[in-house]
């Protein structure tokens, strides 16, 4: 799961055992919920310990994910990618090669060509 031992990544185990906190605190709070509407007929929602939990639950759902991202996607640091390179290749799904794909060679992007002319299948020539 975590891959070869010179690979691994740290935060596999800190990411899963927020995972588990956040779960288990997901479910006390609809536990709580739950109990206190059927037995005492009234809305817990607008109780302040309440409010302020659910809220401690929405900043672990977002610590849990923010370890994740960092999992999937390395840090940007300036100056890594040289001017205009991100890395992307030749466009979006099509690479070098592929006739009508995005990125194909001749394709302007959508631009009408350079030398002015609409092509065959303008539609805003004037005629």
């Amino acid at each position: 799961m975590t891959g070869p031992k010179m690979m691994r990544n740290p935060n596999v185990e800190t990411h899963a055992m927020y995972g588990i906190y956040t779960m288990y605190l997901a479910i006390a709070l609809c536990i709580v919920r739950g109990a206190i509407g059927l037995w005492k007929k009234r809305d817990v929602g607008r109780n302040p310990l309440y409010l302020v939990v659910t809220l401690a639950a929405v900043v672990l759902v977002m610590y849990t994910a923010h370890l994740g991202g960092e999992m999937v996607h390395r840090p940007f640091e300036p100056g890594q990618f040289p001017q205009g390179q991100m890395g992307g290749g030749q466009g979006q799904g099509a690479s070098a090669g592929m006739p009508g794909g995005q990125g194909a060679p001749g394709d302007q992007g959508g631009q009408p060509p350079a030398d002015g002319s609409a092509g065959a299948s303008g539609s805003d020539s004037a005629e």
